[in-house]
């Protein structure tokens, strides 16, 4: 990812297009940038512009990341853990 973005262009604030991504989005946790591909008209732009705003408000660029953190760490079964309901001793 962080090569197709290396290039990008500042078009403002925190928003760059770049010529080697197909579809808008937003990278970054600390400091999240939106990312435009070049082909975009600019009166869509400003549309996808506002929506991907709303993203970084509502923080879904840092619940993407814990998601796709978690998908990493292996589930732990019944067997390795503490079963929920025993059967106690008659």
């Amino acid at each position: 990812m962080e090569k197709q973005i290396k290039f990008a262009t500042k078009l403002k604030d925190n928003v760059f297009e770049c010529d080697r991504i197909r579809s808008p989005f937003v990278f970054g946790v600390i400091s999240p940038k939106i990312y435009l591909p070049c082909s975009m008209q600019e009166k869509e732009a400003e549309y996808v512009i506002l929506h991907e705003k709303n993203h970084i408000r509502r923080l879904d660029h840092v619940t993407r990341l814990i998601s796709f953190a978690l998908r990493k760490v292996p589930p732990v079964s019944v067997k390795q853990g503490i079963p929920l309901l025993r059967k106690t001793p008659a």
